[in-house]
């Protein structure tokens, strides 16, 4: 069964922008969403810790993937010192 869902035009550009950007359709970044809220709810932190990746972190900070490989490289590039 299918739904039908109004949103403001620029609310939906930003989803189209988003979804884009991760090589998904508008539809399956908002069910994948959906689903990480769902389980997030479902998860007891004391028995279940959340940790951010690397990526994780930062593209919370609003970093393209380009930055952050770049971030990784020069990571990788000043381990040795």
């Amino acid at each position: 069964m299918a739904h039908t869902l109004t949103i403001p035009d620029e609310v939906y550009q930003q989803l189209r922008a988003l979804a884009e950007v991760q090589g998904q359709t508008p539809e399956s970044l908002v069910a994948a969403l959906v689903d990480q809220a769902t389980r997030e709810r479902a998860r007891d932190p004391l028995k279940e810790p959340r940790h951010q990746t690397f990526e994780e972190f930062f593209y919370d900070l609003g970093m393209t993937d380009e930055q952050i490989a770049a971030a990784k490289q020069r990571a990788a590039n000043h381990a040795d010192l």
